[in-house]
């Protein structure tokens, strides 16, 4: 009856603090902007519509955790369908 569309707008590699010893990256965070819409399928008409929405994951590349930037990824897709799902939930 309904539809869920989404678009990855973009996708940012950020440096949050650095070693003052080596200048190497100690913690990272990685920005997602989506737009998504949500539509019912009978009417065409939109239920919830958001542009440029964005989440943060942040992680900790360095030495002694050696964090991969999957666990960045993992955090920030966990947290926008969080919202996302809490957007959904807005209009009823």
């Amino acid at each position: 009856d309904t539809v869920l569309l989404g678009r990855i707008r973009s996708v940012e590699l950020d440096q949050v603090s650095k070693s003052r010893k080596t200048g190497l990256t100690e913690e990272a965070i990685l920005t997602v902007s989506i737009d998504f819409e949500w539509k019912d399928l009978r009417s065409g008409k939109s239920i919830v519509k958001r542009q440029s929405f964005t989440g943060n994951g942040l992680f900790v590349p360095s030495q002694p955790s050696s964090e991969p930037v999957e666990l960045g990824r993992f955090a920030v897709v966990q947290q926008l369908a969080h919202e996302v799902v809490d957007e959904l939930r807005a209009p009823w």
